[in-house]
């Protein structure tokens, strides 16, 4: 079985999600074991507080804590008063009877020594009291009692970090209270209350967990239904759908995906876009040439015509229309699909702009026109190339020789318009346009009415102004010029006069 995207982000998001909350569960546990082990420590210290009053107390009535020693079960007792909180106060006893002779130990009077002799013997130790459930259990076992000098008197050797309390009779320290720290919670209540609260932590931590691999198969799934429509997209367009488009919603990685795909589309239907317009501008340009050369060799192969210099300069003429139309065919095709070649840098205008006039000005002068050039005395633009700038004067020089009457005039004038942008106008008497084919004038093989019926030109040189100056971020409009004719106004940016 093959395994798709979706399970895989699924497995991977899974398993991310198993580690993260396995690992905080765990972590969870023994940062709660640990502060639960700090707590009954701590506990455990505050219950010394009584039970190290009893024993200053027991050090008052005997002076040393021997009797601790040899009767355990005293030691017992204390400890069970401890736990139970009711340990007798440290009051101080009266003191004992000044001793006689050279006996260090205190003697106690006849009457009392008879007393002695009378009373039965001790009683046995007091059975030992119900055991506490939990630590408490294990508490004696932990505690140790010291003597002043730190030497064991009860129970085992100290072990490091074992907690001290000190045992004080009027203000002088006469032991010590030992206290082995636990370790781990080991009483039996204790250890219930840690699987309590594993059990706890296992159930949330296994809720959390299902929750999260159910939301991690709706984001995979809802990511992949995304994926597949832009897929399905791809397949529409490399079956020849070319109007299909991907979904674009959202803010993310895949929607900013379908955004250049869908510009890519865009960028591919222009391309296709140019291709069908580039082969129809074919079959439209040389349709024309091809007939009319087709039918001069007709008549001259039939003997219509006789194959004389006339018959000859006229296939001449037709062959260099018909390479001017493959000329202009191929620059317009350049421009609407972005092969033609453009070297920005900053350009002098004036310069260039005079050239195309001179250049133009035999032309003009040939066929009954005059033209005129007012121009500033410098200007530029910063982007922009010389050689396809000069291609869009003769252009529209050219444009305004062949459609204007003659005796006529052609005025070009260039100056510079504020923000640094630089204005273009070449104006020619009549005849004009009318007002509802200006907005045509720039289609291709659009050619007004006059136009078409002398057939001059392709009806391209316009179109292929556009799109020179469109490359260079311009405007071209046309409007109707006050010398009677059409007015060409081209607008580019970045300039400026000095």
């Amino acid at each position: 079985m093959r395994l798709r995207l979706w399970h895989r982000w699924f497995a991977l998001t899974a398993a991310l999600l198993l580690l993260a909350v396995g690992s905080q569960s765990w972590l969870q546990q023994q940062a709660f074991r640990r502060g639960l082990v700090d707590y009954l420590n701590r506990s455990e210290q505050l219950r010394l507080e009584p039970l190290a009053g009893s024993l200053a107390g027991e050090y008052l009535a005997t002076g040393s804590f021997a009797r601790l020693r040899d009767q355990r079960w005293r030691w017992q007792q204390h400890i069970q008063e401890g736990l139970a909180g009711d340990g007798p106060p440290a009051a101080r006893p009266p003191p004992p009877p000044p001793s006689q002779g050279r006996d260090s130990g205190p003697r106690p009077p006849p009457r009392a020594a008879a007393r002695e002799r009378r009373l039965p013997p001790p009683p046995a130790p007091p059975p030992p009291a119900p055991r506490r459930q939990g630590l408490d259990l294990e508490y004696p076992r932990r505690l140790s009692l010291l003597d002043a000098d730190g030497q064991t008197v009860i129970g085992s050797d100290p072990t490091p970090g074992a907690f001290r309390k000190p045992i004080v009779v009027d203000g002088r320290t006469v032991g010590w209270l030992v206290l082995a720290p636990l370790t781990s919670a080991s009483g039996p209540a204790d250890r219930e209350f840690v699987l309590s609260q594993a059990r706890g932590s296992l159930a949330l931590a296994l809720g959390l967990l299902g929750l999260a691999v159910a939301l991690s198969v709706w984001m995979a799934r809802h990511m992949l239904r995304r994926m597949a429509a832009l897929t399905e997209a791809s397949r529409q367009w490399a079956a020849g759908h070319y109007a299909a488009r991907a979904d674009e919603r959202g803010r993310d990685e895949l929607s900013e995906l379908a955004a250049d795909f869908n510009r890519m589309a865009e960028a591919q239907s222009r391309s296709l876009d140019a291709r069908n317009r580039w082969m129809a501008d074919i079959s439209h340009e040389l349709r024309t040439p091809v007939a009319i050369l087709r039918g001069e060799l007709q008549a001259l192969q039939d003997g219509i015509r006789p194959l004389d210099r006339d018959a000859l300069n006229s296939l001449a003429a037709e062959t260099e229309r018909l390479a001017r139309r493959i000329a202009e065919l191929q620059d317009l095709a350049r421009s609407d699909g972005s092969g033609m070649q453009y070297r920005f840098h900053r350009v002098e205008c004036v310069e260039l702009v005079r050239h195309a006039v001179e250049s133009q000005r035999g032309a003009c002068v040939e066929a009954g026109l005059e033209i005129s050039l007012s121009t500033p005395a410098t200007c530029w633009i910063e982007r922009g190339d010389p050689d396809r700038l000069d291609q869009l004067v003769g252009n529209l020089l050219s444009n305004s020789r062949r459609y204007t009457d003659a005796p006529g005039r052609i005025a070009v004038s260039l100056d510079t318009l504020q923000g640094g942008r630089v204005r273009l106008r070449v104006e020619d008497s009549a005849p004009g346009v009318p007002e509802s084919d200006l907005n045509s004038l720039f289609a291709r093989h659009w050619r007004a009415e006059e136009a078409a019926a002398r057939a001059e030109g392709s009806g391209l040189g316009l179109a292929l102004c556009r799109n020179i100056v469109e490359a260079h971020g311009g405007r071209i409009s046309a409007s109707s010029s006050e010398l009677g004719g059409l007015r060409i106004e081209i607008e580019l940016g970045g300039g400026g006069q000095r």
